[in-house]
């Protein structure tokens, strides 16, 4: 799991999540640049589903620990 942030780091923070098994630039490329004018936004991209990703998506468990793992890091606990 991969996630890319845009934005202004003091905004409050958006995570948005693609649908099931979808690449998130194709989800949100179209809303990046606005939403990251009044926030911080932060996109998941799913394991196996980025162009740096080298690793497989196992199963949906993993991603939503990762996931919840990240947030807990890095947005003290919050979104």
């Amino acid at each position: 799991m991969t996630v890319h942030e845009f934005g202004d780091k003091t905004n409050p923070v958006i995570m948005l999540f693609p649908g099931t098994m979808c690449y998130w630039r194709g989800n949100f490329g179209g809303v990046i640049d606005e939403l990251s004018k009044k926030f911080y936004v932060a996109v998941v991209a799913y394991t196996g589903f980025d162009e740096k990703d080298t690793e497989s998506y196992v199963r949906v468990g993993d991603e939503l620990n990762r996931i919840e793992k990240y947030i807990n890091d890095n947005y003290g606990e919050k979104i």
